[in-house]
């Protein structure tokens, strides 16, 4: 959608078809772009945890960054009933390995029945917020390239109706529909959609890209223990080095609601996959 051509590989079956993280280069308003398609998060409700592969797998790609990141976009189904996984998602990048220092906004897909995607935003907007899942807002340019259904009449330019675009938010189809009559039936949301995402990333992204520093999972202190020593009668000095959790752990205690243990094998897989 953003290359205006179909590259990345899609699928519509039960697992998904990204597994590992791919880059590919594109233009927007003459300023070129790396775009990172990686392998989708976890969104179901099963255990406490979302897919700790995928994650590792993005957490790494972060790491390894050397030019920075410039925006997080968040790419989710309309949403139902499952949030678990996504709000833990989001939390997890967004505050605890960006540091809310990158701007991480929401591409929503599957919208393609609603009468007015932007609209659907607006009804549930409040559920987002509910869930701590409020992509960052303000917009750093204006992208200036012309909605596509807007219509030329007389030399003047008319919009269908609708509400504005959401700030910090896309809300779209990724399909466009099946062939009729030798036309796409979603022809035009998709044309519209491709817009949107297009003007969500121009105008979110920061121009300066952020590197991704080392969250501070654990902490070494050293503590003196005296033990027996044959030649010293009261005993020698050792220094013992304890490695105990850091800010970063805590931070996701607080935020994933799970015990000190739980996180700390959490951690250690991500961290087992960055070291690869």
């Amino acid at each position: 959608m953003l290359r205006g051509i179909d590259e990345a590989p899609i699928s519509s079956k039960a697992t998904g078809c990204t597994l590992s993280s791919t880059p590919y280069e594109g233009t927007i308003c003459d300023q070129r772009y790396t775009y990172w398609d990686t392998a989708g998060l976890n969104e179901t409700d099963v255990g406490k945890v979302p897919d700790l592969g995928a994650v590792g797998e993005l957490y790494r790609l972060l790491q390894k960054l050397e030019g920075g990141v410039s925006l997080l976009v968040f790419c989710m189904r309309k949403p139902k009933s499952t949030w678990s996984a996504a709000q833990k998602n989001w939390q997890l990048f967004k505050h605890i390995i960006c540091q809310n220092k990158v701007p991480v906004v929401i591409a929503v897909t599957h919208l393609e029945q609603e009468p007015d995607m932007d609209e659907w935003w607006q009804e549930n907007y409040r559920v987002f917020v509910n869930h701590d899942v409020i992509p960052s807002p303000g917009r750093h340019r204006e992208y200036e390239v012309t909605d596509p259904t807007m219509e030329e009449d007389d030399g003047q330019v008319e919009h269908h109706e609708g509400v504005p675009q959401p700030d910090g938010a896309a809300c779209i189809t990724a399909t466009k529909g099946k062939m009729k009559r030798g036309k796409y039936s979603l022809q035009e949301e998709y044309d519209q959609s491709c817009w949107k995402v297009k003007k969500l990333v121009y105008e979110s992204h920061l121009a300066t890209p952020w590197k991704v520093t080392p969250v501070e999972w654990f902490k070494k202190i050293v503590r003196w223990e005296r033990i027996p020593c044959w030649y010293w009668p009261w005993g020698k000095w050792i220094g013992v080095v304890d490695r105990v959790a850091g800010q970063g752990v805590y931070s996701l205690m607080e935020r994933w609601g799970l015990g000190e243990d739980d996180v700390r094998t959490i951690i250690e897989t991500l961290q087992s996959d960055v070291a690869e």
